[in-house]
């Protein structure tokens, strides 16, 4: 295992107060909080990127493997737009978040609700995590929902980090209550 280095990074000051805070309110220093950051997005740029090689059978058979998982996330984006519409919920696609975009909101007086719908999250959950963590700093913010089609394989190690940081694990067949919880509240 490799030593840990300090490193200096430069941010705009709201960002860092932001940010700074958002690591108060979930117990950890800035430091770790900026590093989990980090590896999330590394985690998930480290899939983009490994493996290019100019094979052109091997990049064909890549790229249809791409846009299968990219049609089935798709459609449950869509699945779970029609629930909303069907729950006549006051919703928002992709909106754009202090420069972040993510797939569904709703708003409400406390603050919105943020909706991040992932097919597969299990190869990437750190990134996810990561996702909803920079989101859930947004001072608009309420919460986030980590919409995922089920939870069956998904370790409980996964369940409980998420949990850990406030994040909402829920699958279709949990998202009508939850939300019809937040109606009523």
């Amino acid at each position: 295992m490799s030593k840990h280095r300090t490193v200096g990074i430069s941010m705009n000051p709201q960002l860092e107060e932001r940010a700074k805070a958002r690591a108060t309110a979930l117990g950890l220093k800035f430091s770790p909080y900026a590093t989990l950051c980090i590896e999330a997005e590394l985690n998930g740029m480290a899939r983009i990127m490994r493996d290019d090689s100019l094979d052109l059978e091997q990049a064909i058979a890549r790229a249809r493997e791409f846009m299968e998982r990219k049609t089935l996330s798709i459609d449950f984006e869509l699945d779970i737009e029609q629930l909303l519409e069907r729950l006549k919920l006051p919703y928002s696609r992709h909106p754009r978040i202090e420069g972040m975009i993510s797939d569904f909101s709703i708003e409400s007086s406390e603050g919105s609700w943020v909706i991040e719908c992932r097919y597969n999250v299990r190869n990437n959950y750190a990134l996810a995590l990561g996702q909803a963590i920079l989101l859930k700093a947004v001072p608009r913010v309420r919460g986030v929902i980590l919409l995922i089609p089920y939870t069956e394989g998904l370790k409980p190690e996964v369940l409980e980090e998420f949990t850990r940081h406030d994040i909402c694990i829920l699958t279709p067949d949990t998202l009508e209550p939850f939300l019809a919880g937040l109606q009523s509240a």
